[in-house]
């Protein structure tokens, strides 16, 4: 009987140091002991942002629904607010059409200290952002790719799944400011479902109304660390607080990590 050898090259011999390497590093760096090797290799967000603004009937039902049935609304591919997404298709099939048309997608950020986003995405600092943890239902979020030269139609002609997955993971960069990651899904549902347990920060804005804000505390979980924005004029900056508790200001996304990851 013939035998197959392996003979492994150097590089080989390399990327197999490197990984068992990074396996002895993993167990000392990784930050909680719920983050799997894959989450902490790929240099996942440990929390990410979903900021909500409360202005309408509609988004205070929507904010009230992820504390109730721990779910976040996922508005179809043409909701999104980037006017070239979703429009490099129109030399393709019509069934790859209707695939990205029905494309449903979930955008987050991994910064909650984003001015510009709790000026667009929290109604001027009077709505919310809940920060969930990463280690499960949100272990495939997918990050942005922000470039100013971006041909998505290159690679529609090879492979649909992976043409979906370019088409919405890439945008130009006068919109990396977003700090944004996704989920994609072509499944029917509107919702992407969590766990309870993953919600881990809610921080309500320095504008939002004290009675809106009463509301929300009868539905966020015990477990979940509460903090209030403030602003920091003499640097620019915003940071946060634990609400009606003394405690040092956070000023830093790691600072937060350190805090509310265990």
């Amino acid at each position: 009987m013939e035998t197959n050898n392996f003979d492994p090259t150097e590089n080989d011999m390399d990327q197999s140091q490197y990984i068992d390497n990074e396996y002895n590093d993993f167990p000392k760096n990784r930050m909680s002991s719920s983050e799997t090797f894959d989450h902490w290799q790929q240099n996942i967000p440990h929390l990410i942002f979903k900021y909500k603004a409360l202005d309408s009937a509609l988004e205070l039902v929507r904010a009230t629904d992820i504390f109730v049935n721990y779910r976040l609304f996922m508005p179809t591919s043409d909701n999104l607010n980037d006017p070239f997404e979703g429009g490099n298709v129109d030399f393709s099939s019509s069934s790859f059409s209707e695939r990205i048309k029905k494309c449903k997608i979930l955008s987050l950020s991994y910064d909650c200290f984003s001015p510009p986003l709790w000026a667009h995405y929290a109604s001027e600092c009077s709505g919310i952002c809940i920060g969930f943890s990463t280690y499960s239902s949100f272990q495939d979020i997918k990050e942005i790719r922000y470039s100013d030269t971006i041909d998505k139609k290159q690679w529609f002609s090879s492979d649909e799944n992976d043409a979906i997955k370019h088409e919405f993971l890439y945008k130009n960069t006068s919109w990396n400011y977003e700090s944004e990651y996704r989920i994609i899904s072509e499944k029917d549902e509107e919702y992407f479902q969590f766990n309870k347990s993953e919600i881990a920060v809610v921080i309500f804005g320095n504008k939002i109304n004290p009675d809106i804000k009463n509301f929300f505390l009868q539905f966020i979980p015990n477990t979940c660390y509460k903090f209030d924005i403030k602003s920091d004029k003499n640097r620019s900056r915003y940071y946060i607080e634990q609400c009606d508790i003394d405690d040092s200001p956070i000023y830093e996304l790691e600072e937060l990590y350190q805090k509310v990851i265990k």
